[in-house]
């Protein structure tokens, strides 16, 4: 799979198993989920989820992303509501 997606060839988010999509979706909408006031807990599905967090992140709910991991974000950064980061092939890890 991950040679298909090297070479740019067409692969489906179905076949994209090995990244566990559905782990990274459950935390995801457990993120989008949680009180606003537990940053605590924010922080940490949000270390879970993304490549890196930066110090000072704000990301307001809901956020999307393809797998989440591939997302690098940088200190003092804020995301507004509906946040969606494309991400879907690791050489194209998006850095906010």
């Amino acid at each position: 799979m991950l040679d298909r997606i090297r070479r740019g060839r067409l692969y489906t988010e179905s076949e994209a198993a090995f990244q566990n999509p559905r782990r990274r979706a459950d935390l995801i909408f457990e993120y989008n989920n949680t009180r606003p006031g537990d940053a605590d807990q924010r922080r940490d599905l949000l270390e879970r989820i993304l490549g890196s967090v930066g110090a000072r992140t704000v990301l307001l709910s809901p956020f999307h992303a393809g797998f989440g991991s591939n997302v690098h974000i940088g200190d003092d950064f804020f995301g507004n509501v509906n946040l969606t980061f494309v991400d879907d092939l690791r050489s194209g890890s998006v850095t906010a």
